[in-house]
């Protein structure tokens, strides 16, 4: 694995890659956060027993499959229109051990 030097922040698409990333990382001697930040996305429970601890976005999951469950059902059942734009939910960011402040 080769880190280019001019990364400092990886953002993953959930927290089990960031995980893998930073056991990655940390096995090739790169220093989380001290060289390079990582925040991982959905608030696992391994996100807080990881060292160092995984920043992370909790989104809600649930309210999140029960809108796509919305969405397929009324596109299967051809009766009405189906919402194709953005879906606003309440996200907070879990800052933990895996974020420092740019050196």
């Amino acid at each position: 694995m080769v880190v280019a030097r001019s990364v400092r922040a990886v953002i993953c698409h959930n927290d089990v890659m960031a995980i893998g990333l930073m056991r990655a990382l940390i096995d090739k001697g790169v220093r989380v956060p001290d060289q390079v930040s990582v925040v991982g996305f959905d608030n696992i429970f391994a996100s807080a027993l990881v060292e160092p601890g995984l920043t992370t976005v909790a989104a809600p999951l649930g309210m999140l499959g029960d809108a796509a469950v919305r969405h397929v059902t009324a596109a299967l059942a051809g009766g009405g229109t189906v919402e194709t734009g953005p879906l606003a939910m309440p996200m907070r960011l879990v800052v933990r051990g895996s974020t420092a402040a740019p050196a």
